[in-house]
């Protein structure tokens, strides 16, 4: 769903486009029964959201092709339809980058990636899949994130996508600090889904002991196993060890 405002009006722009979509999501809601993704454009700004994002959670695609950032001199509407909404893209993102995260209490939230989010997972899981192919080294790689930019969000669209793309392989989620791990264990455990069955297909499990955690992967079964670093006793371990 798309809604265009008139450039060459100054009176309205982004902002008003969005207020317009929640008032069509009011009236006609029926219309947004298979939505995945919002756009309010005045021509020249752009935004990008998904049907139950506030206007502050909207963000502007800002690559056509992940490899640089669009110049904020070219219209962001140009950027959009080059970079998001080609249908391989489109695609991509519907398929592995939407998810409902469950409060708990009756809300749930759809959310879409943003692009630096859809670019980093997809180059990881690439190289993710050659590591782990015989052709790799056996190393997968960095994603750098600043503060408040969605790691957490962008460790679930990678374990997501990496389970469809591995069939179900086990992931082993690995923190330094129990804080971090909880945070980390309760994104997963809310983007799950009601029923289990969302993008991540499982519900993760969280390992607080050594025991623990030697148990969940004795089993030779797919999953989601939360962490802390403490847990591998790499001081004691004979040889090098390697996720």
């Amino acid at each position: 769903m798309i809604e265009l405002k008139n450039s060459t009006n100054e009176t309205v722009g982004v902002e008003d486009g969005y207020h317009q979509l929640e008032t069509y999501k009011m009236r006609i809601p029926q219309l947004f029964t298979f939505n995945e993704v919002v756009v309010t454009s005045d021509g020249i700004n752009t935004k990008v959201g998904s049907l139950t994002a506030n206007y502050d959670r909207f963000m502007t695609w800002r690559s056509k092709d992940g490899e640089t950032e669009s110049s904020s001199s070219l219209a962001s509407l140009d950027v959009l339809i080059h970079g998001m909404l080609n249908p391989e893209t489109l695609l991509d993102l519907i398929r592995y980058f939407v998810l409902f995260q469950d409060n708990g209490k009756g809300h749930i939230s759809k959310i879409l990636a943003a692009y630096h989010q859809y670019y980093a997972v997809n180059k990881a899981v690439d190289r993710a899949l050659l590591a782990s192919s015989g052709r790799g080294d056996g190393k997968g790689g960095v994603i750098w994130h600043t503060q408040g930019s969605g790691k957490s969000l962008t460790m679930v669209f990678f374990s997501g996508k990496l389970i469809q793309m591995l069939n179900n392989p086990t992931l082993v989620v690995i923190t330094d600090r129990n804080d971090l791990d909880n945070q980390l264990y309760s994104t997963f455990v809310k983007s799950k889904g009601r029923s289990g069955k969302g993008l991540l297909r499982q519900t993760p499990k969280q390992a607080e002991t050594r025991k623990e955690l030697k148990s969940l992967l004795s089993v030779e079964s797919d999953g989601i196993v939360f962490t802390t670093m403490q847990n591998l006793n790499l001081n004691k371990m004979k040889r090098p060890w390697r996720p």
